[in-house]
């Protein structure tokens, strides 16, 4: 939805004739972050499940390494590096959060297979 409306949504946000010359801008930011929104959740859950274990550090950790550095250095490539100015801090900042929310899902997978193996979730049969 935010793709395919990113004109009409920008528009909204630049709509007086001093920010008209934004809605390109605005429009292209809706379309490359949309994509933004499919990696989340694996972030949000691995944090959640952390904290559930009394883990709130390593669920903090994980927000602050793709949130923070992940984003950081990935918009920085993008934005110094390759050049690629706004649009590259855009990706910077999906690309960033795509590769943080992978480690954090691949943590607590780890995590729980090493609670699973230490018989942490067998049923109690007394």
């Amino acid at each position: 939805m935010f793709f395919i409306f990113s004109d009409y949504l920008a528009i909204m946000f630049s709509y007086s004739s001093s920010s008209a010359s934004l809605a390109p801008l605005i429009s292209e930011f809706l379309k490359i972050m949309c994509l933004y929104i499919i990696p989340v959740p694996l972030g949000v859950v691995a944090g959640n499940v952390f904290q559930a274990f009394g883990k709130g550090t390593a669920s903090l950790l994980l927000t602050a390494n793709r949130s923070l550095i992940l984003d950081v250095i990935f918009c920085a490539i993008a934005a110094f590096v390759l050049s690629a100015g706004a649009v590259g801090i855009y990706w910077g900042i999906v690309i960033g959060d795509i590769v943080g929310s992978i480690m954090a899902y691949a943590a607590i997978v780890w995590y729980v297979r090493r609670l699973d193996k230490n018989g942490f979730f067998k049923k109690n049969t007394a």
